[in-house]
């Protein structure tokens, strides 16, 4: 596409019709601006990618639930926050110590850590032991009430 300052000209019968482009029809001219790139984030839904993310292994409506209450826990799903003092990142709070072959990118990318996430209970025994797998999220045999947090979340959507 072209700048803003760069025009076509408009051919009779030729209607430029689209819901991203500004349009000043004047003088014989189209004055267009590009619209700003679409991110995933735009077109797909935190509900849709979680949603995805379950389906994709074959898992049903309390996967979407559980997962999307583990990232509400985390971080009010937040793709860009921080905790454990710098070592946990993004919605589910990748802990980077405990699993350095993810990325900060990826722990950042909502599509990516809701597959992980995904993946990681099913590794923990996810659904068969849900209860064990959801609280792997946040260190195995821990007693910190956490798991009993996410499943009260996950019971009000």
């Amino acid at each position: 596409m072209k700048n803003i300052d760069d025009t076509i000209p408009l051919f009779t019968g030729i209607i430029l019709f689209t819901a991203c482009i500004t349009a000043f029809i004047g003088g014989g001219e189209v004055i267009y601006r590009e619209p700003p790139p679409l991110t995933i984030e735009l077109v797909q839904s935190v509900d849709e990618i979680i949603a995805d993310a379950c389906s994709n292994k074959d898992l049903d409506e309390q996967c979407f639930k559980d997962v999307k209450a583990i990232a509400i826990q985390e971080s009010g799903i937040n793709e860009l926050a921080v905790g454990d003092s710098g070592a946990s990142h993004g919605a589910f709070q990748i802990n980077k110590p405990a699993h350095p072959e993810i990325t900060l990118k990826q722990a950042q990318d909502m599509k990516f850590a809701s597959n992980w996430t995904v993946g990681y209970l099913i590794d923990n025994g996810y659904p068969e032991h849900r209860t064990y797998a959801i609280q792997c999220h946040n260190f195995c045999n821990a007693n910190n009430g956490y798991v009993d947090s996410v499943k009260a979340i996950a019971n009000t959507l």
